[in-house]
């Protein structure tokens, strides 16, 4: 009974209820030809029209590289990343550590605070008249759910005379975070190991606004990492200094002084390199063709949904023919 004779019957009944299987569908797919090429003419339409309501946006991006200090000691980079609350990665490399410093939110802060970019970047908020944020009205019920949230929060975190005194964000905090958010979004930090080449892009409605706010992405990381840098060369010249006035030995202060002409070298130095965390090797510029919003892409994936929502129909109707 096991034999290969009576098993080739068996075989050939399932793969003739599979090819029945496929060519009904195949006739059922023919048969709402007409359906399935209207429904994907419909989506793909409607995704093309919904895609040219989309504003086109553009990518600037800095291409730079580790910048080489002339310093005796790469001074000033541990303190960056503390100074914005990142602790120094265990075993990274410098440029890691200036991709983190980057994409940390008080970094970004910091920067949309001193461009001042919140109007900018939030122009329906931001009331140009009257040089004010306008109030934003939740509706009924995302207000609901934030007052039950907050009751159900309360319940079980007691409040704190802290919390309570501090209140809720006014329209110009409430409208900075979100400015630091949307920044934060459109930023993009990247390193590429092989070629040792650091790119940082920024994505924007307006070009000449995209090539700006990406280079003053890379200058505020060297502002901050120069000027921590000779912050640090001034702390140990005086301390140094303090040194030299309690050390009576001939060999120990002919030593101090050597070191405090290395930390004045060195103050001298990164006061006078201006990449001193990162070399621009080619800076952002205006781009000329948009990046997105991929207007191809979105017609052709409605095109696909439109295949799909028709053969779904398909199949459907002929359930309802078959019941009948």
């Amino acid at each position: 009974m096991n034999d290969p004779a009576s098993r080739a019957p068996a075989a050939g009944v399932v793969q003739g209820v599979e090819g029945s299987g496929a060519l009904a569908l195949l006739g059922m797919a023919w048969d709402g030809r007409w359906l399935i090429s209207g429904c994907a003419f419909a989506c793909a339409l409607l995704a093309a029209i919904y895609s040219l309501t989309l504003p086109s946006t553009y990518t600037a991006t800095v291409i730079a590289t580790q910048a080489t200090r002339a310093s005796a000691e790469p001074a000033g980079l541990g303190m960056v990343a503390q100074s914005y609350g990142l602790r120094a990665l265990q075993g990274s490399t410098q440029v890691e550590e200036y991709l983190a410093v980057m994409q940390a939110r008080s970094f970004v802060d910091e920067l949309v605070r001193q461009k001042n970019l919140a109007p900018v970047l939030l122009p329906k908020d931001w009331d140009a008249e009257k040089n004010q944020w306008r109030v934003r009205e939740g509706s009924f019920i995302g207000e609901a759910i934030a007052g039950a949230k907050g009751w159900v929060m309360g319940l079980f975190q007691p409040s704190s005379p802290t919390a309570d005194r501090a209140g809720p964000d006014t329209p110009g905090e409430m409208a900075a975070k979100r400015a630091v958010a949307l920044f934060q979004n459109r930023l993009t930090v990247s390193h590429d190991r092989r070629r040792g080449v650091i790119s940082v892009s920024f994505t924007w409605q307006d070009p000449a606004l995209a090539a700006a706010w990406a280079n003053d992405v890379v200058a505020l990381l060297n502002a901050h990492t120069q000027q921590d840098a000779i912050d640090e060369s001034r702390r140990r010249y005086d301390y140094l200094q303090g040194e030299l006035a309690r050390s009576t030995n001939a060999e120990n202060r002919d030593m101090v002084y050597r070191l405090m002409t290395r930390e004045l070298q060195n103050t001298t130095l990164a006061s006078s390199q201006t990449d001193y965390a990162l070399k621009i090797i080619d800076p952002a510029v205006p781009p000329l063709l948009p990046s997105g919003p991929g207007r191809s892409k979105m017609a052709l994936l409605g095109l696909v949904l439109g295949c799909m929502l028709g053969a779904a129909l398909c199949v459907v109707r002929e359930l309802r023919q078959r019941r009948t």
